[in-house]
């Protein structure tokens, strides 16, 4: 029976190991990545509960992160009928 060197033995059962070594953390990214994915469906459920909760609260507002503040968002019907009733006015 023929066999190939030492050497070329020792080089693709090396790189044999490294190609496994490289499945399992690519198997091992994949859980990470799949438990990540969750956490943040779970974060943006919560955020958008939050942001009904506040729609019930204010009305539809948008909401300064950094202090709380809000302003009334005005839809572009509203802003229209207000320049409309302010220019029948005058």
């Amino acid at each position: 029976m023929s066999k190939i060197t030492k050497e070329e033995l020792a080089s693709i059962t090396d790189l044999n190991s490294k190609l496994k070594q490289i499945q399992l953390e690519l198997g091992r990214l994949e859980l990470v990545k799949a438990d990540t994915l969750d956490a943040f469906k779970q974060t943006m459920e919560e955020f958008n509960g939050v942001k009904v909760e506040l729609t019930k609260n204010y009305g539809n507002i948008t909401v300064n992160l950094e202090d709380g503040t809000y302003e009334e968002v005005v839809e572009e019907a509203e802003v229209v009928e207000e320049e409309v009733v302010e220019e029948a006015t005058k």
